[in-house]
């Protein structure tokens, strides 16, 4: 799966400014709402080009080497769209979030088959359909992205009492 990095213009400055802030935890929590809130339209331009099969689509259970059974599993068109989530990263000192298919037995959808389809196998041609839209939303995501945290830090440094 292709990662991409989106690079914010000035985002030095605006990292200095949020780290003068109080509150560790607020911070984070702020950031990761304007985070989420900017990846929601590369959600949704990912879902849309992510391919929907013609039918639905049974993997049939087979047996590992070390004995354990893996069941048969029904995956309905429109599943690996559906898949796709946003998810907050688990580090403290750098908030980030993530947009990748949900996958894993807790999944209600299951997209842990997204690589084979975006990079193709012996059998399958592969379409990069994530690339394809993230391509289409980051330089948009960017610019917005940054005005937001501008305007976040600008709101919080005028709560600072000595700075005006």
């Amino acid at each position: 799966m292709a990662i991409q990095r989106i690079k914010i213009e000035g985002i030095e400055e605006l990292t200095k400014q949020i780290m003068n802030l109080s509150d560790d935890k607020m911070k984070r929590r702020e950031l990761l709402k304007i985070l989420r809130r900017q990846a929601k339209p590369l959600l949704a331009a990912i879902k849309s080009k992510a391919p929907v099969a013609d039918k639905a689509i049974t993997i049939k259970g087979r047996t590992r080497l070390d004995g354990t059974k893996i069941e048969t599993k029904t995956y309905e068109r429109g599943n690996l769209q559906k898949s796709f989530v946003i998810k907050t990263g688990k580090s403290k000192q750098w908030p980030h979030v993530v947009v990748k298919p949900d996958s894993g037995k807790n999944a209600k959808y299951d997209g842990w088959y997204v690589h084979f389809l975006a990079y193709g196998t012996a059998h399958i041609q592969g379409d990069d359909f994530i690339k394809k839209g993230a391509d289409e939303k980051l330089p948009t995501i960017s610019v917005t992205a940054s005005e937001e945290l501008r305007r976040y830090v600008v709101k919080k440094t005028k709560q600072i009492p000595f700075i005006k």
